[in-house]
Order: C-alpha cells, then structure tokens, then sequence
C-alpha cells in the first residue's frame, strides 16, 4: 500500500511539473501579445483601463530616491488609459492623475501601443492636491499629463468611448457624477440619490435604466446605452 501511494506521489509530481512547463511556455507565447511600459514616478500606484476590457496595475518601487521605477504590462495594439495614483492608501490624500501622450503633434489619452517595450521616462506627478488642478476637489487632476514620445505608440480617437463617455480624458470610473468629492470609484452611490449602486438601476441619475450586466476589470459594472458604465 505504501509502495501504491508512494507511486501516486511520484505521478502527481511529474503531472504538476510537466503542467508548469506547459503553463510557462504558454506564459511565454502570450507575452509575445504584450508591450512593457517602464518609467519612473513617486511613490505610485499604475493602471491601464483597456478597450478590450482587461484591467492592469502594478506599483512603482521603493529605491530610496524620489524616482521609483516601475514596469506594468499591457496588451499590444490594444487601446487603453494609462492612470497613476500618488498617495493611494490615505484617500484624502490621494491625487489620481490620467497620462495623454503627444506622438509627433498628434496628443490624446487613449494609446493603442505598438512595440516589445516603451520607456515613458520619469513621470513628475502631484503630490498633493493644491498643487493640481482639482476643481471640484475630488482627488481627480483635471489636466491630463503630457508625455512627449517619438514612436512606440499610436493615438486612438473613438466618437463613441464606453470607457469615457463624455469625451474629456478621464474614464467614467474616476469622473464625479454627483459632484460630492467623491469620484464614481470610491463612491457607493454616483448620482447621490440615496440608493447605492449595488441596487440602484440608474446609477449616473440621466433617467435611462442601466441595462447590460457585466463583470470588468474585476469591477461589477452596469452599460448604460454604451456610452455609460459605472462602477459599484
């Protein structure tokens, strides 16, 4: 019996360790699908909203200077929204900043890129909010920061945008429907109207029912005629 149970570890062992291989050379070949993006910021937290509706993040590393690297993986010719938060665990401290790229004259948010690895240099973001420009003090920077680049990467124009609806640089997830401070991210209920977003199915307030459920970037989120998605 001992000897049968012995064998059957064995053969689990060998199954687990031919899986890996299978697993790391498929790992291998999807990275083949990905552009890395490198720089250097504050202390940050980094994400990439993208159009196929994955979700990307990573957080810059400590060195001991004001110049922390970081690398974030996202697809290739995929089009998404580079967004970096300076302060992230004391939310009134935070200060969310969305990145538009300026690629031979042609400047917008939405980057579709083109190449194995794409340095973006040292990002220089706010550190704090009165030193940006936050009217409606949600944490939000209402200017996008500008990152001048050669090639490597391709400006992307939609009409309609599922993800910024309203056409002003910053996604939906991160605008402030109800105008409380709050951005629709960290906010239970977007249009103030007593009901959360959970339950609510109206959640920006425009009087069109939500309809379309459906998970995304690890978010529970409700389509609103396209053009409108929220977060719960």
């Amino acid at each position: 019996m001992r000897a049968v149970f012995s064998l059957l570890i064995l053969l689990s062992l060998l199954l687990v360790s031919c899986a890996d291989k299978e697993s790391d050379a498929s790992n291998d070949a999807m990275d083949n699908n990905f552009t890395i993006l490198r720089g250097s910021v504050p202390g940050t937290l980094i994400e990439a909203f993208c159009e196929d509706g994955s979700y990307h993040k990573t957080h810059s590393v400590q060195n001991g200077t004001a110049q922390h690297p970081f690398t974030l993986k996202v697809p290739r010719s995929t089009e998404c929204y580079l967004i970096m938060t300076t302060n992230e665990n004391t939310p009134n401290d935070q200060v969310i900043t969305t990145l538009e790229f300026n690629v031979n004259g042609e400047v917008g948010p939405l980057f579709k890129p083109l190449e194995d690895s794409i340095d973006l240099g040292f990002i220089d973001l706010a550190l704090r909010r009165d030193s940006a420009v936050d009217i409606d003090s949600d944490g939000v920077v209402d200017e996008l920061y500008e990152i001048t680049l050669d090639e490597g990467v391709d400006i992307i124009f939609l009409e309609d945008d599922p993800l910024d609806s309203d056409g002003d640089g910053i996604i939906n997830l991160y605008e402030d429907y109800d105008a409380d401070g709050i951005s629709n991210y960290y906010d239970y209920d977007d249009d103030n109207d007593g009901i959360y977003d959970l339950e609510d199915s109206d959640d920006n307030g425009d009087g069109v029912t939500d309809t379309g459920y459906f998970i995304d970037y690890g978010y529970s989120y409700f389509y609103d005629d396209y053009n409108e998605s929220e977060v719960l």
